[in-house]
């Protein structure tokens, strides 16, 4: 089909007015697209803030965790021999071992009952030397008690269902020393145990170190 030339014009023309559109389109999806990157920069601020929350909080909890440990500072006071953080006396063979306990003012005294029947911790006191305080625990077969001594003296005490006798003991506080014998270290080897010579039962217990 020949066109003349009046009706190529217009077909020029209608061309033309059809592809402007289609080009500012894709001219404005380029443009969005620019926008869109825009967004992934915001994104990176994000990322930034993630940087913030790695600050090192666990670390500064664990030095405070380990500064703060007061049983570390209470561990430091007995380190020289070991007294101050804690001494533990057992009850076996119906007896208190050691029967002579030295420590240091503030430490806690644990009685442990390794026996397979009941004993008790009594305060009590058996010479006028003695410190009076108030302590009175039955102690089951396993069990424990504490005590801590916060003032330098001299504590006694015994076992009310054995008795004075067969099961007694002492707690030396600071610089206390007890030269009298107390009444379960005469005989029946309660502190033999405890003595610096290696004598035989029937003696008076012989001479204690402390």
């Amino acid at each position: 089909m020949v066109l003349s030339s009046m009706d190529r014009r217009r077909f020029l023309v209608a061309t033309t007015a059809f592809t402007l559109p289609v080009t500012a389109g894709c001219i404005g999806g380029d443009n969005g697209g620019g926008s869109g990157e825009g967004g992934d920069s915001n994104d990176g601020d994000d990322g930034s803030g993630g940087t913030e929350t790695t600050t090192t909080t666990a670390a500064p909890t664990e030095g405070e965790d380990t500064t703060g440990a007061g049983g570390g500072n209470e561990t430091t006071a007995g380190t020289a021999d070991g007294t101050a953080a804690g001494t533990t006396v057992t009850m076996t063979d119906t007896a208190f071992d050691p029967i002579r306990a030295s420590v240091d003012p503030g430490t806690t005294v644990e009685w442990m009952n390794e026996d397979g029947f009941a004993h008790d911790v009594t305060s009590t006191q058996f010479h006028d030397s003695a410190a009076q305080w108030d302590m009175s625990e039955e102690v089951s077969d396993g069990g424990n008690v504490t005590y801590t001594f916060d003032s330098e003296g001299i504590y006694e005490y015994y076992c009310t269902i054995h008795g004075e006798s067969t099961m007694c003991g002492v707690v030396l506080v600071g610089g206390s020393s007890l030269d009298e014998t107390l009444p379960c270290e005469g005989g029946d080897g309660g502190g033999s145990e405890t003595t610096t010579g290696g004598g035989g039962g029937s003696g008076d217990g012989g001479p204690y170190s402390y």
